[in-house]
Formats: structure tokens, C-alpha cells, sequence
């Protein structure tokens, strides 16, 4: 299979502003962009965790490529694009290690893992959100954590249903909080991303899955969708 471009993403994305190295990824950078100066609300932004869902990616840089200027005004973002750069570039879901590292941050054993939990010690946001791609599913699906309940998952999907089915099986295994909407189980503990990230760093966690099979700028249109309504809700213009 023929290699993507990494080189072409972190292009598009040094080119918005002054980036931060966080870790290696074999010879690919992870990098970090901070953006904004408001204060009303701090927001993380994840992608790329699995290699093989290259929509995550796409959407975060076409988020901070066009990031409107009310939300600048309002928001301080910190946006890691791509965690996974060499499962990226190979179409893989793991790392170079083989591992998947969507299961490693209740440990500092991988390097790569350690070194982002060491960029976000000390770091509290609003919200996080976190972009994923499922292969299985027929529709977008959303998982939340947020400690009052007071969800914002179901009026999230109401608006993706506007460019997307909706796919309430898929995570049926798990806590349903509303058709598509389902919970960051404690249960799981913090070897995730979004409940280690919950666990830390945030009383608001939430991430959304794609359906792989849609055209990549269909899946990227629903995460900005997803993103742009959890803004529109938890942030006051």
C-alpha cells in the first residue's frame, strides 16, 4: 500500500502558527498548536490516535485552518493532530511498536504516550473532544463523560443527523445515554485517550466516531459539525 504524506500535514499545520514539538513517532513529529486568547473557555482537540482513520487529522486541520475569529476571541485551543504519525503514514491502527495506543495511557511504558500525558500535566480544559473513525459503523456515534450529566451528546448527534445517519448499535455494549450518544465508561479506567483525559485534565470529555466507509470529506464535515455545536453550547458569544 502506498504511504501517505505526513509531510504535507504538518506543513498545513506549522503554517497556522508556531507549533510545539511533544514526541517522535519513529522518524514523524507529534506536534502540538496552541491558538486563541480568550478566556471563556479551554479546549483540547485530538486526533489521529489510530493510523488508519485519517479523517480525525483532516478535520482538526481544517478546524484551525478556518477557525473563525469569534472563536479566537473567546477560546484558548490546544490542538494535537496527529497522535499517531507513523500509523498515519502506513494506513495502520497501531503504532510503530505494534501497539495500539489507544490502550496505553494507564501506563508511562511507551515513550510516545508518556510524553504526551507530560505535555498535558497540569492543563485543565472546558471541554475535550477526540476524533475517531469506526469501520464497522453505518453512522456517526458519540461518547461523553461530564460530570453533572447534563449531556450535550444528543443535541451533538441531532445536528450530525443533518449530513449523516445515525448509528445507535454499534456501541450497544456500553451505557446508552440517547439514540448515537453513549458513555465513558469509568469502567474502562484511563488506558484510553478521552477517559485518561477525563480522569486529569477535564470535567467534560467527549469523542466522536465516524463511519469509515462515507467519503472522507463527508466524515470530516460531521467531526467539524460535532465540534462547532459542543462550541456553540458551552461557549457564550
Amino acid at each position: 500500500m502506498e504511504e501517505r504524506d505526513y509531510t504535507s500535514l504538518t506543513r498545513r499545520f506549522e503554517a497556522v502558527g508556531s507549533v510545539q514539538l511533544v514526541a517522535q513517532s519513529g522518524p514523524y513529529p507529534v506536534q502540538a498548536l496552541e491558538l486563541g486568547t480568550g478566556t471563556k473557555a479551554q479546549v483540547l482537540l485530538t486526533a489521529g490516535l489510530h493510523g488508519d482513520e485519517p479523517a480525525g487529522p483532516e478535520a482538526a486541520l481544517r478546524f484551525v485552518e478556518s477557525l473563525d475569529a469569534k472563536w479566537l476571541e473567546r477560546c484558548l485551543f490546544l490542538i494535537l493532530f496527529c497522535l499517531n504519525p507513523h500509523g498515519y503514514v502506513h494506513n495502520i491502527r497501531e503504532s510503530e511498536a505494534g501497539l495500539d495506543l489507544n490502550r496505553e495511557f494507564g501506563s508511562d511504558e511507551v515513550e510516545v504516550v508518556a510524553l504526551v500525558k507530560e505535555f498535558l500535566r497540569g492543563r485543565r480544559f472546558d471541554f475535550s473532544m477526540d476524533f475517531h473513525e469506526d469501520w464497522e459503523a453505518s453512522g456517526f456515534y458519540f461518547y461523553e463523560a461530564k460530570r453533572d450529566q447534563r449531556w450535550l451528546g444528543p443535541t451533538i448527534v441531532e445536528e450530525v443527523r443533518k449530513l449523516m445517519p445515525i448509528d445507535g448499535k454499534v456501541g450497544e455494549n456500553d451505557e446508552v445515554i440517547a439514540e448515537g450518544v453513549f458513555l465513558i465508561d469509568p469502567e474502562w479506567g484511563i488506558a484510553g485517550l478521552a477517559s485518561y483525559v477525563y480522569e486529569y485534565h477535564t470535567d467534560h470529555a467527549m469523542m466522536g466516531e465516524t463511519p469509515t466507509d462515507w467519503p472522507l470529506d463527508e466524515r470530516v464535515a460531521a467531526h467539524l459539525k460535532a465540534l462547532d455545536t459542543a462550541l456553540s453550547h458551552r461557549v457564550s458569544l
